[in-house]
């Protein structure tokens, strides 16, 4: 039997939230590892630069670079809503 896409995204959501339910998920290491990486990057800007950055700014920036990609990934993402919707819906 074949699912709809809608019972699909609900299954998977059921699914995911059961496995948090769990506590099943570690992603402190890959956080840690992203943050570090973010943290390398805005050390080599500032010295590029020819900035000498304190660790409370570096850590601001960090934060910032953060925020800014999971905004430039949302805004991605919308965008690959609106076409598989428009690709759905067919043309108007």
């Amino acid at each position: 039997m074949a699912l709809s896409p809608a019972e699909r995204s609900q299954r998977a959501r059921h699914a995911a939230l059961s496995v948090h339910a769990r506590g099943r998920t570690n992603t402190g290491p890959a956080r840690a590892a992203q943050l570090a990486l973010l943290e390398q990057q805005v050390v080599a800007e500032a010295l590029a630069q020819g900035e000498n950055l304190s660790d409370d700014e570096v850590r601001k920036r960090v934060d910032f670079k953060r925020r800014a990609r999971m905004a430039a990934m949302s805004r991605l993402a919308q965008k690959a809503y609106r076409v598989r919707r428009e690709r759905m819906e067919g043309p108007a």
